[in-house]
């Protein structure tokens, strides 16, 4: 009787929140991984979506300064130079890094020769920095050379002397004598670059201590 009795409560026992995986908590570990493993991976998104935010920031902060840098140098050149009859009569830059060969620090006077709109203008260099060394720099594009006002200042990159990586500015002009002249001042932007690439692996490695910590707090609690 004792023995029929069992054999008929044990379905209903195997099937009681009981006896279940629910009411045991075995079946909660995966639904508690998953939710663990998508709180890392949005942590995770957020710190790199954060580097990248800062690192688009920081380089943009820093290519306006060396803008800002090339302007005033390119017109500390136009101011230094006298033309006439297409020779430079001064150019004397009181810039040191100037003076070292291949220093980063470069500037050119040039003429643009006149030509027909279909023909692209020619320019003929005329005094270079001594950092230049034997070297030029590369020009502007000719739809940039020819749609820049007067006095107003263009920017580009270029590759420059010994594999560096040039951000030039220019500016159209007149000679004393009506000639067309061009001014132009370049700055090597590798460490620029490098300063850039450092301010990114600083932020990376900050926010991901942040990011750990923060993950860490998290399990914590669950587990609390």
């Amino acid at each position: 009787m004792a023995h029929d009795l069992a054999m008929a409560a044990a379905p209903h026992l195997a099937a009681s929140p009981l006896a279940s995986d629910e009411w045991t908590g075995r079946g909660r570990a995966p639904a508690g991984a998953a939710r663990v493993a998508l709180v890392v991976a949005g942590l995770l998104a957020l710190v790199a979506a954060s580097c990248l935010a800062a690192y688009v920031l920081y380089s943009s902060a820093a290519h306006r300064r060396l803008d800002r840098e090339l302007t005033e140098s390119v017109q500390r050149v136009q101011a230094a130079t006298l033309l006439r009859n297409g020779r430079v009569v001064t150019a004397w830059i009181d810039d040191r890094e100037t003076l070292r060969a291949y220093s980063g620090v470069y500037w050119q006077v040039a003429t643009a020769a006149p030509a027909p709109p279909a023909e692209p203008l020619g320019l003929t260099p005329l005094a270079t920095s001594r950092s230049l060394w034997d070297a030029t720099l590369p020009p502007p594009a000719v739809a940039d050379l020819r749609a820049a006002r007067p006095g107003q200042t263009v920017f580009y990159d270029a590759p420059g002397p010994v594999g560096q990586r040039l951000r030039v500015a220019f500016v159209r002009g007149e000679a004393a004598d009506g000639a067309p002249a061009v001014y132009l001042a370049a700055r090597d932007t590798t460490g620029l670059q490098r300063e850039a690439a450092g301010f990114a692996a600083r932020t990376m490695g900050g926010a991901g201590a942040l990011g750990l910590a923060a993950g860490a707090l998290f399990l914590r609690r669950r587990r609390a």
